[in-house]
C-alpha cells in the first residue's frame, strides 16, 4: 500500500524493516506494516479476506487502482 493512502486514511503503520527490490533493481522504501487488515471485494461484498499489508513509499504517479465504482 502506498504511504499516501495511509496518510489519507489517518492510519499509522507499525515499524517494519525489510528491503524490496523491483524488477528494474531499484529499491522501494518500506515504511511499515499493517496486520490483520479486512478486505471486502467490491464485486462480491460477501467475500471477506484478512491480510497483512506492507506500506511503502510509492509515488502517486504509479497509477495504483484501489477502487472502481
Amino acid at each position: 500500500m502506498p504511504i499516501f493512502v495511509c496518510l489519507k486514511l489517518n492510519i499509522s503503520p507499525q515499524k517494519y524493516v525489510v528491503h524490496i527490490v523491483q524488477l528494474d533493481r531499484t529499491k522501494v522504501e518500506v515504511v511499515g506494516e499493517m496486520l490483520s487488515v479486512s478486505i471486502r471485494l467490491s464485486s462480491n461484498p460477501k467475500i471477506l479476506q484478512v491480510i497483512d499489508v506492507l506500506v511503502a513509499d510509492i509515488p502517486k504517479f504509479y497509477g495504483l487502482i484501489l477502487s472502481t465504482d
